[in-house]
């Protein structure tokens, strides 16, 4: 199985500095310093330019150039970049980015602004101002499989995180390590972090995770996979009925109101328009704004109301039933899928093809 991207994601401020040889930022990768045979990083219009074949090559990346087209082709497993030179754009599996400052060549080599091209595929950057580094870290930390299962089908269908989603991420840690200042570091342990860079790798999974299920549940095609994981017992039962409410209070007792009821019951099984008797007779307000009748899950309806629906077949007409709100007389009708009543904690349709997605790939880790 390959490895779920994990990496950490940091800010890289741009500095303006002078761009002298003698004060050429460096780089590290995990602490181990990258040795650029030719050209070094050098400083342009306030952004740090670094040499793209030393960075990528030492992250693990194929680095081929295109003569004829001018551009660097950038390439793992997964991500697919070319950078190409005099553009401001640039794009990593045919997402379109815009760099701060054009692909340039100095000194032979192929220099960018490098935060963007590397947060486009995952990384980040840290700028140490102390000791003018660019700071760089992929360190792996372990994932609960799903996640990892997740990840190796978001590599297979181009699903990943933009930019934007992972610069949200960046935002969200950094907000957390002002919240809590110097206590930070004891949070993280007391939560089971190792590090900052593991909380933040845990969120980005999480984020992707997020985005797979969002991707597979609103396309038929790829949720047709899971479709065997959606219990039939968990699939969602749709009621229609339309009603004739007859209230108490209009009636000097319960047993007047059933005795009319009831004749309106006859009249209904002898032949006449249901929805006319509804308009003439019937009491509930919501018939009015549903004249097709309500469509309904489990939960929702007074227990009377739901069960004598249910004991009926389509077009069949209840006898008169006694409930909380009166007596009803109601006929089962289709139910519409487009307008149902639901309870207020009930899990929507996306929400339980979710739950099959899930079910899906924690089969494949057993």
């Amino acid at each position: 199985m390959k490895k779920f991207l994990l990496v950490v994601v940091f800010l890289l401020a741009g500095m303006a500095i002078s761009a002298t040889a003698a004060e050429s930022p460096s780089v590290t990768v995990n602490g181990e310093s990258v040795v650029f045979s030719g050209q070094q990083p050098v400083v342009v219009d306030a952004r740090t330019l670094v040499p793209v074949r030393g960075v990528f090559e030492h992250l693990g990346f194929t680095v081929d150039w295109d003569d004829a087209e001018r551009t660097a082709i950038i390439t793992n497993d997964w991500y697919e970049m070319r950078i190409t030179i005099g553009s401001d754009e640039f794009s990593t599996n045919h997402e379109i980015h815009t760099l701060d400052v054009p692909a340039q060549i100095i000194g032979e080599s192929t220099m960018v602004p490098i935060r963007l091209p590397l947060e486009s595929v995952g990384v980040g950057i840290d700028w140490d101002e102390f000791t003018r580094t660019v700071v760089i870290t992929t360190t792996t930390y372990s994932l609960a499989p799903i996640y990892e299962v997740m990840g190796e089908y978001a590599a297979q269908h181009d699903i990943y995180l933009t930019p934007a989603e992972i610069a949200v991420v960046r935002e969200e840690v950094e907000l957390r390590q002002q919240l809590f200042g110097a206590d930070f570091p004891t949070v993280l342990e007391n939560e089971g972090f190792a590090s900052v860079a593991h909380l933040r790798q845990l969120m980005l999974a999480y984020e992707l995770a997020n985005k797979v299920l969002y991707t597979i549940v609103t396309d038929p095609v790829k949720f047709a996979p899971f479709a065997s994981y959606l219990d039939e017992a968990d699939e969602e039962e749709l009621l229609g009925a339309q009603h004739i409410l007859v209230t108490l209070d209009e009636f000097d007792d319960e047993a007047a109101a059933m005795e009319f009821a009831t004749e309106l019951w006859e009249r209904a099984t002898g032949g006449e328009d249901f929805s006319e008797l509804i308009a003439t007779y019937g009491r509930d307000p919501g018939m009015v704004a549903r004249p097709e009748g309500y469509t309904f899950t489990a939960g929702v309806m007074v227990a009377e109301f739901e069960q004598g629906t249910r004991a009926l077949a389509i077009g069949e007409i209840s006898e008169p039933i006694s409930a909380f709100h009166g007596i009803h007389i109601i006929k089962r009708v289709q139910p519409n899928p487009d307008d149902v009543m639901r309870p207020t904690n009930a899990p929507t349709r996306e929400q339980q093809m979710a739950h099959a997605v899930i079910l899906g790939f924690e089969a494949k880790i057993q």
